[in-house]
């Protein structure tokens, strides 16, 4: 085998990997959402499906569109550092952001739960610091 096919494959298997890692970033975002208990949410993905999750409890409906999926791990595992980066650096966007901060606020538990206690020892910091 030459160096050319040893790229060649080289790239395919970081394309099947980056797309396996891709599968189940997604599965574990929405399995997040499907834990909402106020208000609803509409998530649109690059790839043209929509999944939509609705909480038990009346609240905000917010409508979160995902521009490039790298954004998924960085809401997922970054807090609201990494939600704010990914807003940023224009990886997803909402036609109303108001209401899907709110959405985001009043269902911060299950955030919590994706962060563990690194989302408590975050909270814990910046009140040292700005108390």
């Amino acid at each position: 085998m030459d160096s050319g096919t040893k790229k060649v494959s080289s790239t395919i298997g970081h394309k099947l990997m980056d797309s396996h890692i891709l599968s189940v970033t997604k599965l574990i975002f929405c399995k997040v959402l499907q834990q909402i208990k106020t208000g609803s949410i509409s998530v649109y993905f690059p790839d043209g499906s929509q999944e939509v999750f609705v909480g038990k409890y009346i609240g905000p409906c917010a409508h979160l569109k995902i521009l490039n999926y790298r954004c998924l791990g960085k809401i997922l595992f970054g807090g609201d550092i990494g939600i704010a980066e990914g807003y940023m650096a224009g990886d997803w966007t909402s036609d109303n952001l108001t209401d899907l901060l709110k959405l985001g606020v009043l269902n911060k538990h299950i955030f919590m739960g994706v962060l563990g206690d690194f989302g408590g020892k975050q909270k814990d910091c910046f009140n040292g610091h700005y108390n």
